[in-house]
């Protein structure tokens, strides 16, 4: 597992597949599997990059707050697919 990760990363990530999975089981049975296995190689060490945030206080993340982690989102690259309206 990453070493950067903590406890109360798991415990937000295990929460957001729990929610996907309620919100798609009608239209998509067992979906929450494809988001299980996601997060799973995503927490995995190889290959893995730093993560650019620290992980929010959890007093602050226990009452729904922003935590102050210093400094703006990076900006993310522009995105060089073209999608059905701009494929020529």
């Amino acid at each position: 597992m990453r070493e950067d990760v903590v406890a109360g990363d798991v415990a937000f990530l295990i929460q957001a597949i729990a929610q996907a999975g309620v919100a798609l089981e009608r239209s998509a049975p067992g979906a929450w599997r494809r988001y299980l296995d996601l997060v799973l190689d995503g927490l995995r060490s190889q290959e893995a990059r730093p993560l650019l945030r620290k992980p929010p206080d959890a007093r602050a993340a226990d009452r729904g707050e922003e935590a102050d982690v210093g400094g703006a989102a990076p900006a993310l690259p522009p995105c060089d697919r073209k999608g059905p309206s701009q494929a020529g």
